[in-house]
């Protein structure tokens, strides 16, 4: 079976295509021969297929709980957006549900085979309906298994590098801006005058001079772009640099506290460690180590996970974001920020995980702000800044939710 899966995955990976469809759908349309073949080897054998399909149908449907909770609680600001917002998502949330309620692929087939008939009906004509009757809900399997599969061998052969700037994104960022346009950890540094940051599906910067570029950030920061652009317009951040992802020439298409303490604007209160951890997994874990000094105060958040980010080496990957708080008067601010992927080799890791000051091979910065004055409970839609960013780019959200308790 899996061979008929790598093939699809081969073929995507070279469809040229200008898609009307997703691209199993397009398969169906053409009846590709290794779809086929799939589809085959899932009738004959379902009990084979039927982890793969529920895991996939988990993920979907945490996915799609989400998105439906992003969007309305990006609608506070209105009682009418929100209540029709309610409305309209409480059909697909009944369907997320169903799925989420799924426990094994007969129930699946039983529960959804009359909609994928229905489906592929209007945009397949298929040489006989009592074909298309049978089949349409093994297509939808097949599809599911190969988004099953495509995710496991990206992990099998992620490597940390591609973390990196591609050689090709850095030729063309010195090729645009000349060629001293990278600073260190290769990140590009704009002039902030000069700068759109576009709030996008794709979020991406637009600098002045350059029209026609769009140069691409990194996704983990992409929901902070936004909030980036705030604290520049409030001449908050005037150096800003971004690690760009790739140059485009044109337009887009449960949780307990282990030791420690919570955030507390009085800094002078923080102790230099904090562990939180997750009451449901234990080993998920986020650190928040504090250093005091003469002239600042630094604070670096650290996320540990029980289910590690391993590339194709073994080499473990955490998030990392560090700040410096000075005085500016009698304020707080925020005077240097960044974000970073550390990278370990396992057995440095598993120092690490006894060892909070033990350091990683290699780190790969998303953007970092320097020589800035953002103050510490300066807010953005009503939320603390400092809050925002370490969220955004941690998987432990509600770790990170409750070490912040007091400043929200």
């Amino acid at each position: 079976m899996n061979r008929y899966l790598e093939a699809l995955r081969q073929k995507e990976r070279n469809w040229n295509e200008t898609p009307r469809f997703d691209f199993i759908t397009e398969c169906v349309l053409c009846q590709d021969h290794d779809l086929l073949q799939l589809v085959d080897c899932v009738k004959s054998n379902p009990q084979y297929v039927e982890k793969a399909l529920l895991e996939e149908l988990q993920f979907e449907c945490i996915n799609e709980t989400h998105n439906i909770k992003d969007k309305l609680e990006n609608s506070y600001d209105s009682e009418i957006i929100y209540l029709d917002n309610i409305l309209f998502y409480a059909v697909g949330a009944k369907i997320t549900l169903k799925k989420f309620r799924i426990t094994s692929i007969e129930e699946y087939i039983a529960e959804f085979k009359e909609e994928c008939f229905a489906l592929y009906s209007e945009i397949y004509n298929a040489p006989s309906e009592k074909t298309l009757a049978e089949d349409a809900i093994y297509y939808r399997i097949c599809k599911y298994l190969f988004e099953n599969y495509k995710r496991k061998m990206n992990r099998e052969e992620f490597d940390f590098t591609s973390l990196m700037p591609s050689d090709d994104t850095k030729t063309t960022l010195n090729e645009v801006f000349g060629g001293n346009a990278l600073c260190r950890y290769d990140l590009l540094k704009v002039n902030v005058e000069g700068l759109e940051i576009v709030d996008d599906d794709f979020p991406h910067l637009a600098v002045r001079n350059q029209v026609g570029y769009n140069f691409c950030i990194d996704r983990r920061i992409s929901g902070l772009a936004s909030l980036f652009h705030h604290l520049i317009d409030m001449g908050f951040v005037t150096e800003i640099a971004f690690k760009i992802e790739s140059v485009m020439d044109y337009q887009y298409c449960a949780e307990e506290l282990l030791y420690g303490k919570k955030f507390s604007f009085d800094l002078t209160e923080l102790p230099s460690l904090s562990k939180f951890y997750d009451v449901e997994a234990q080993e998920d874990n986020v650190w928040v180590t504090v250093e005091h000094s003469s002239d600042k105060v630094s604070i670096t958040f650290e996320e540990t996970l029980e289910d590690t980010f391993y590339d194709k080496n073994s080499m473990v990957i955490t998030h990392v974001v560090h700040l410096e708080v000075t005085k500016s008067g009698d304020e707080d601010v925020i005077s240097h920020l960044d974000h970073e992927y550390i990278v370990y080799e396992l057995d440095t890791y598993i120092s690490r995980l006894d060892n909070p000051t033990t350091k990683g091979e290699t780190k790969i910065k998303t953007f970092k702000i320097d020589n800035a004055r953002i103050p510490l409970k300066h807010k953005f839609q009503e939320v603390n800044v400092l809050y925002i960013i370490v969220n955004e780019v941690m998987n432990k959200k509600e770790l990170v939710t409750e070490y912040f308790e007091n400043a929200l």
